[in-house]
């Protein structure tokens, strides 16, 4: 436990020997709860494709009574990818290659930590706080015409278009040091409009921030998840987890392991869990 973060440290031996890279994932859950199976099952996924994997609980607003999150969310993800890398060299974790990977609201949640790092939304601008990349899964991108309302109303308080929302839509915030960033999203999916992944995009272009993004699938994301019964990891669905690792590895941030290397581990890879909870009472984050 550290200045008001509650660790939960599964440490075990690595197979593989030196760093690995960092896969770091925000669930979604419409910035009221965190979705289970964007949790663990993504990470076991990770674990076999050569990565150590942090899952963070960041703020949420569990219940109304609660105050508007605002920055919350993006400092916890901040102040825990300084944490870290403050600690690459115990778990290790390559410092350069931390990756973090959203969906839905934790899309957004993720993105807003390489969009506004350097911004007074994050105060200080320390580069630390920086993840290297970013992939995002349906993700909520957009306080606009195409939002997912009920993230951006725990957010802001404002579930229309406003000024407020604005200050959190990302498309609107791209620079050029906004980090290198895979997306998908799909056709179907009545939550998340596909249209916040084309905003980005097309933002993300025009700033010149090296990016992919596969096109529209068919199905709704439920398709996405990898284990616990919801599609097996073996169909189409299952691929993009790969594609994203193979972009990664093209940017020079994956891991070490060849393809052969991780299907003979497979499930033999032991893993370090991490599990950051943010109490919403807080803490200090400059610690």
């Amino acid at each position: 436990q550290n200045a008001g973060i509650n660790l939960n440290n599964t440490a075990c031996e690595n197979i593989v020997s030196g760093r690995r890279p960092c896969e770091f994932i925000f669930p979604g859950g419409a910035y009221l709860s965190w979705a289970e199976r964007e949790s663990e099952p993504v990470a076991l996924e990770g674990f076999v494709l050569g990565f150590q994997v942090c899952i963070l609980h960041y703020s949420v607003r569990t219940t109304e009574d609660l105050p508007f999150l605002g920055d919350a969310p993006m400092q916890d993800g901040a102040a825990a990818i300084r944490y870290i890398r403050g600690r690459a060299k115990e778990w290790a974790i390559d410092p350069d290659k931390i990756t973090v990977c959203g969906f839905s609201a934790g899309g957004h949640a993720a993105g807003c930590t390489g969009v506004f790092w350097n911004t007074p939304h994050i105060p200080g601008g320390d580069p630390r706080e920086r993840p290297n990349a970013m992939i995002f899964m349906h993700p909520v991108i957009t306080g606009g015409r195409y939002a997912h309302r009920q993230s951006f109303f725990n957010l802001t308080g404002d579930q229309e278009p406003s000024a407020s929302n604005d200050a959190y839509s990302l498309e609107l915030h791209v620079s050029p040091e906004t980090p290198p960033t895979f997306s998908l999203a799909t056709y179907d999916d009545e939550a998340v409009p596909a249209e916040n992944t084309l905003l980005m995009a097309q933002a993300l272009r025009a700033a010149k921030v090296p990016m992919e993004m596969h096109p529209l699938w068919l199905t709704a994301p439920m398709a996405f998840y990898l284990h616990l019964g919801y599609r097996p990891i073996r169909s189409p669905y299952g691929t993009w987890f790969p594609l994203a690792v193979e972009w990664l590895d093209s940017l020079g941030l994956g891991g070490s392991l060849k393809r052969k290397e991780k299907e003979a581990l497979g499930t033999e890879l032991l893993f370090t869990s991490f599990r950051l909870i943010h109490a919403l009472s807080g803490y200090d984050k400059t610690k």
